[in-house]
């Protein structure tokens, strides 16, 4: 799921080609599955899939939902339109966060085999991913992780 500020709507992304919107001030569901194609192929959603919002444009960011997996799947509401983006890895594990002191998104990944931990950051602008250079204690990558991004310039991940 993810929220769409600016209008006020929430974005509901089910387990198959369909996304449906919820109107947060009317509490209303609109009824409409929407599917998105691009070139000739629908995408699908997966379980438990993670989607972020940009909160100054309300686009909407889905790390491998796209092209089977391979790429990040971007989606305008507003504009109806949604595109893939490479992706830096295929990640066993990753965990995504919106950073909103550099608008960037920020992944915490593994790769198959394990070759440790990387982070990375996505510049919706440029459509880059940048490899960020890690010191200090990095933590393992756990099942139990996660990663959120303040209002500074700080990614924050925890794990148990």
């Amino acid at each position: 799921m993810a929220v769409i500020k600016n209008n006020g709507l929430l974005e509901y992304f089910g387990e198959d080609v369909f996304f449906t919107t919820y109107n947060l001030r009317i509490d209303q569901w609109d009824g409409i599955s929407r599917s998105c194609l691009i070139g000739n192929a629908t995408q699908v959603f997966k379980s438990q899939q993670v989607a972020l919002v940009n909160p100054k444009t309300d686009i909407i960011y889905i790390p491998y939902g796209c092209d089977r997996g391979k790429q990040m799947l971007v989606l305008d509401v507003d504009n109806e339109m949604c595109s893939g983006i490479s992706m830096p890895i295929v990640a066993a594990t990753a965990y995504f966060a919106w950073g909103e002191a550099k608008d960037t998104l920020y992944m915490f990944g593994d790769t198959a085999p394990a070759t440790g931990p990387t982070m990375w950051e996505f510049q919706p602008i440029t459509k880059d991913w940048k490899k960020l250079s890690m010191q200090g204690n990095v933590p393992s990558i756990l099942s139990d992780s996660c990663i959120v991004s303040g209002r500074t310039s700080e990614a924050y991940v925890t794990s148990s």
